[in-house]
């Protein structure tokens, strides 16, 4: 659901939130900060960066036109 601090870590080469949240935001990636000063981040867009998602759905979708 959200990446660990570990991933957090190795996505950003950074141990410390605030470089952190500085490189999630130079980097355009969505976060919510915590209380604690903490960057929250979505697995999901992690993902969704990583795995250019169109690029599945045309090689997922059916291929209509084939069939007579």
């Amino acid at each position: 659901m959200f990446l660990t601090p570990k991933e957090l870590e190795l996505l950003t080469s950074y141990k410390r939130p605030k470089r952190q949240r500085i490189w999630l935001r130079e980097n355009n990636i969505p976060h919510l900060v915590s209380a604690a000063g903490f960057p929250i981040v979505a697995a999901r867009e992690i993902e969704r960066r990583l795995v250019n998602d169109r690029d599945i759905r045309v090689k997922d979708r059916p291929r209509l036109e084939l069939v007579k």
